[in-house]
C-alpha cells in the first residue's frame, strides 16, 4: 500500500504541522509502514522533531491475561511524565489506531475498563491541553488485517478492499485531494455558522427505531465541523475522516430514549442492538443484545459516563455512508451517522477554552475521564430545534440535512 497521499493529508490538514514544530505520534507496530510515511512527511514540511510511542494490541492482551485488576490500575510515574512532557513540548499529536474488533471478546471487561481508566488518568494534563486546542491533534486509522477481516468476512484481499474504502472516505481518490478537503472544511464551517446563529434552545430526535430524545443546548453553545482551531487561528482536522458538525448538550436536560443504529466496537469487543434511557440527564436504564457487560463497564467507568458529552450531525448520504459498509470502528462509523457520546465533552461554548472543567460542568458541559460515541442516525431520523423565541426549525428530515 502506498501511503504518500494519506501521510500528506495527515500532516498538512490533520495536524497542520509547520516548520520548527514537534510532533508526537502514537501507533501500533502493525502500522509501521504508515508511520514511516508520516514521519517522512513531517520532516519534509520542516518538523523540528517527531517523537514516537509504539504499542501493540496483541502484546497488551497478555497484560489482561496475566495481571490483576489492581495491577492494571497502577499508573507508572514514567507514563505520567511522558504525557506531561508532551503537553509542555509538543505542538501536535497524532494517534494512529489499529482496530481489533474482537480481540478482547473473552477478556474480563473489568480488566479492560480499569486499564483504560489508568491510562486516561496518566494523560490528564495532556488531555486538558488537547481539549482546549492548545495542542493540535488528529486521529487516523491503519488498514490492518484483523479489522479488514471483520468487515469483509470470508472475502479475499480484505486489506486491499479496506484500503480502497478508506481512500474513498478520505477523499484521496480526488486528484487535488487537499483542495477537496479545503472545500469540505469551508462547507462544514458554513453549517456551523448557521447553527450557531439559530439561537437554539432545545433539540428533539425522533426515528422508527425508537429514538425519542430531547435535550437543551447551553447558552452560547458553539457548533464545530470536526475541526479544531488554536488561539492563533490554525485549523486542524481532529478525525480523518470527518463528516460531522457537533457540539456539547446541556447534559442535565437530556430525557428520553436513544437506540443505536450501528454496532459499536469498544474496548476490544463489539456491542450490538443497544439502547439507553435518560432521565434528567443520566442513564437510568440500558440494554444490548450483544456486549452487555462491556456496555455496563463503559457506563460505570465514572459518574460522568452516565451522561452525554456530545451531539453531532452527519448527513445520511455522507461519503462513508455511501460505501454501504459497517466498519466496526467509531472513527468511520460515527461519520456515516448522526451520533451522540457518553462522557467527557469538549468545551463547545464561546470562551470555553478559558474555563476550568468545574466551571464548564456548572453550566451543563459534562465531564468524565472517558468519551464513547454511539450512532443513532437512520434514513428516517428527524431532528427539530426549538429556538429561544419558540420557533421550530427542521435540522434533519428523512435522515439528512434540512438546512
Amino acid at each position: 500500500m502506498n501511503f504518500q497521499n494519506y501521510s500528506d493529508l495527515i500532516i498538512k490538514k490533520g495536524v497542520n504541522l509547520n516548520k520548527g514544530e514537534v510532533l508526537a505520534v502514537n501507533a501500533d507496530i502493525e502500522a509501521a509502514g504508515l508511520v514511516e510515511a508520516v514521519v517522512k512527511a513531517a520532516y519534509e514540511v520542516g518538523a523540528k522533531r517527531v517523537i514516537l510511542n509504539w504499542t501493540n494490541a496483541h502484546i497488551g492482551k497478555l497484560d489482561y491475561k496475566y495481571l490483576s485488576v489492581e495491577e492494571l490500575a497502577e499508573i507508572p510515574d514514567w507514563e505520567v511524565s511522558r504525557f506531561d512532557y508532551m503537553s509542555q513540548n509538543c505542538h501536535a499529536y497524532l494517534n494512529i489506531i489499529c482496530e481489533h474488533p474482537k480481540l478482547l471478546k473473552y477478556t474480563d471487561p473489568k480488566k479492560a475498563s480499569h486499564s483504560r481508566v489508568a491510562a486516561l488518568r496518566a494523560q490528564k494534563n495532556f488531555r486538558n491541553a488537547i481539549s482546549k486546542d492548545k495542542i493540535r491533534w488528529c486521529i487516523a486509522a491503519y488498514p490492518n488485517i484483523e479489522w479488514a477481516e471483520q468487515i469483509f468476512l470470508g472475502q479475499k484481499n480484505c486489506e486491499k478492499k479496506l484500503w480502497g474504502h478508506m481512500q474513498k472516505a478520505l477523499r484521496l481518490g480526488k486528484q487535488d485531494y487537499l483542495a477537496e478537503w479545503d472545500n469540505y472544511i469551508a462547507k462544514a464551517y458554513k453549517r456551523s455558522e448557521i447553527l450557531n446563529s439559530a439561537d437554539i434552545k432545545s433539540l428533539h430526535f425522533l426515528n422508527s427505531l425508537g429514538t425519542d430524545l430531547r435535550m437543551d443546548l447551553p447558552k452560547n453553545y458553539s457548533f464545530g465541523g470536526g475541526m479544531g482551531r488554536t488561539a492563533d487561528g490554525r485549523v486542524f482536522v481532529v478525525n480523518l475522516p470527518t463528516e460531522e458538525v457537533g457540539t456539547a448538550p446541556d447534559y442535565r436536560t437530556v430525557n428520553g430514549r436513544a437506540f443505536a443504529s450501528l454496532p459499536l466496537a469498544a474496548r476490544g469487543c463489539i456491542i450490538k442492538d443497544f439502547w439507553f434511557e435518560f432521565k434528567d440527564g443520566r442513564v437510568v436504564d440500558f440494554g444490548a443484545e450483544e456486549g452487555y457487560e462491556t456496555l455496563k463497564e463503559i457506563i460505570e467507568t465514572d459518574d460522568g459516563m452516565k451522561s452525554l458529552g456530545e451531539v453531532s450531525f452527519v448527513g445520511y448520504d455522507s461519503p462513508i455512508r455511501q460505501l454501504n459498509t459497517i466498519f466496526y470502528n467509531t472513527l468511520f462509523d460515527e461519520n456515516a451517522s448522526c451520533h451522540l457520546a457518553l462522557g467527557r465533552a469538549n468545551p463547545s461554548i464561546e470562551g470555553g477554552g478559558d474555563m476550568t472543567r468545574e466551571e464548564l460542568k456548572a453550566i451543563g458541559i459534562n465531564d468524565s475521564i472517558d468519551h464513547v460515541d454511539f450512532m443513532i442516525g437512520t434514513k428516517d431520523l428527524s431532528i427539530t430545534a426549538t429556538t429561544h423565541d419558540d420557533r421550530r426549525v427542521a435540522i434533519f428530515r428523512n435522515g439528512d440535512w434540512a438546512i
